[in-house]
């Protein structure tokens, strides 16, 4: 049970982040611990938190940008953090990724003030109750 206490931050994820950006350079060395990351752990996360949604981006290794992870948190101000990836092992992005959930669970949530934020806006949805048809006239 102790393994799982420490696992549930996982299932968290999608509560506390909205949004994870990662800029890979996958043939330097110095950045292999980030994409042994990606292909040991990210799919795990996934699965857990569907509602977070996860970019990729691999760049060359002669561009000047280093490897990054953008967090992008669901408070009301879109709050962004960026941590640099050089030298940072598997293990360490977990301890990272544990992190920014703890904080993202402590940041003021944003108040909607309309339905702009939905995919399909509920105006939409419900609008044929209202409205009347030419058809309707006979």
């Amino acid at each position: 049970t102790r393994v799982r206490l420490l696992e549930m931050w996982k299932a968290q994820l999608q509560k506390a982040i909205r949004e994870v950006r990662i800029i890979n350079k996958p043939t330097s060395p110095h950045f292999h611990g980030l994409f042994r990351f990606i292909e040991t752990k990210l799919p795990e996360l996934r699965m857990l938190s569907p509602n977070t949604f996860y970019h990729i981006s691999d760049i060359h290794d002669d561009f000047e940008t280093g490897a990054k992870i953008h967090f992008v948190f669901g408070d009301g101000h879109d709050t962004i953090h960026e941590v640099d990836a050089t030298d940072v092992s598997p293990e360490e992005w977990e301890e990272i990724f544990k992190e920014k959930v703890e904080l993202g669970l402590t940041l003021p949530r944003g108040e909607h003030k309309n339905n702009a934020w939905r995919d399909i806006p509920l105006d939409v949805v419900e609008a044929y109750k209202y409205n009347e048809f030419d058809d309707d006239h006979f």
